[in-house]
């Protein structure tokens, strides 16, 4: 699993708005819009994965966890 479509779980789990995360991470909207839509893979760098996890209170270690679950699925 891409950590895109992790990052969008959670999103979606916490029924949070592409707004409201740009305030909780700081995170510019466009590069939010850009994640959210997949028009640009590369916009999710380490440095956005970690203020999105810090914004939505989730550990890093989950990233890894959902993607070694996925690779056996």
């Amino acid at each position: 699993m891409k950590l895109i479509n992790i990052v969008n779980e959670w999103i979606n789990a916490e029924g949070i708005t592409l707004s409201k995360l740009e305030k909780m991470s700081g995170i510019p909207p466009r590069t939010l819009y850009n994640l959210k839509y997949g028009k640009k893979q590369n916009s999710l760098n380490l440095t956005n994965a970690t203020k999105i996890a810090v914004a939505l209170d989730k550990d890093m270690n989950e990233f890894k966890k959902l993607i070694q679950e996925n690779k056996h699925d």
